[in-house]
């Protein structure tokens, strides 16, 4: 779908944009008028589709991409690009204007938001924004235990053992009678995949329902 992109004739005399190479302005001017982009100056485009628009080598777009990267001017997050001065080019007062950027902004995954907040995009109301939409925090890989590391899927698996280890008083409940070590047992494989992780964990677990004698 075609859009009308309106390009400041300052742009020229610009000093950054004098400094760098030709070959480096069409770029440039290609990320800014890309047919695919939007108000807030966020969006999905591949290395493939810019060499494809724009002829340049891949090895080009990729060194130059990396280039404004490191002149923080444009941020590549995946197959997203991130104008991060593309608001203050914007009338900002403008409440259409803001509405498409924080329209934008909601599509955005949490981690790619997190990261438009850690480089700093130019939106004055981003603050504001993610006070009225907080960032959900990131979910650890694993979960420290004594020392030891324990997986996700590990803590699921020890949170439901642990169901298995109460000591109830009064009556047994009816049924065959079940030692304390058959009450305890480990399916064998887990045992396998993570025995000593494992071990150390239930032995925390026989502690603290006091089945484990000093």
């Amino acid at each position: 779908m075609s859009r009308q992109s309106y390009i400041d004739t300052f742009f020229w005399s610009d000093p950054w944009i004098q400094k760098i190479g030709s070959a480096q302005k069409y770029l440039f001017l290609y990320l800014l008028t890309y047919p695919e982009g939007n108000v807030a100056g966020i969006y999905e485009v591949t290395d493939s589709q810019i060499v494809h628009d724009t002829g340049l080598d891949i090895e080009d777009v990729q060194r130059f991409l990396a280039f404004f990267q490191e002149e923080r001017k444009v941020y590549r997050w995946k197959d997203y690009i991130i104008m991060k001065n593309w608001p203050k080019h914007q009338n900002i007062h403008s409440p259409k204007i803001t509405a498409g950027i924080e329209r934008i902004l909601g599509t955005l995954s949490p981690d790619l938001l997190r990261y438009v907040v850690e480089v700093d995009y130019q939106y004055p109301n981003l603050a504001e924004y993610i006070e009225n939409h907080p960032l959900k925090p990131r979910k650890p890989d694993t979960l420290s235990n004594g020392g030891d590391t324990v997986s996700n899927r590990d803590n699921e698996v020890l949170h439901s053992t642990s169901l298995n280890l109460t000591i109830r008083d009064g009556p047994a409940p009816k049924g065959p009678a079940l030692s304390r070590r058959e009450e305890c047992e480990i399916p064998s494989p887990v045992v396998d995949k993570s025995k000593r992780t494992f071990e150390h964990a239930l032995g925390s677990l026989r502690r603290a329902v006091g089945m484990e004698h000093s």
